[in-house]
């Protein structure tokens, strides 16, 4: 099971999709071989309208995996803060436009 992710709540972005959505990112999960956890820095989307999940397909460089980060909506993009990954500590800044589905940094 995916454990220390992010999900955020985003409004509609459409004014023509009258869809909120919650946005997912990273964590980890014990990958069962005994060596601890696998790091991610994938995105999943709920549409909650449809009750319905779907992976986008982001442009960008998407951060490097990681769990425990900060999560916050500014505007029409959800901002992350650093976190903990592979033996580091982050402390960098991420930006994903929830409309276009574009990573910035």
């Amino acid at each position: 099971a995916r454990d220390g992710h992010s999900a955020t709540l985003v409004g509609p972005t459409d004014p023509q999709k009258a869809s909120a959505r919650i946005f997912l990112f990273g964590g980890h999960y014990d990958n069962g071989t005994g060596q601890g956890f696998s790091y991610l820095n994938d995105t999943h989307v709920l549409d909650i309208d449809e009750n319905a999940w779907y992976q986008p397909r982001c442009r960008g460089t998407a951060p490097d995996p990681r769990y425990g980060h900060s999560a916050a909506l500014v505007g029409t993009r959800v901002v992350y803060f650093g976190g903990r990954g592979a033996g580091c500590h982050f402390r960098d800044l991420h930006a994903l436009d929830a409309g276009s589905l574009t990573w910035y940094q």
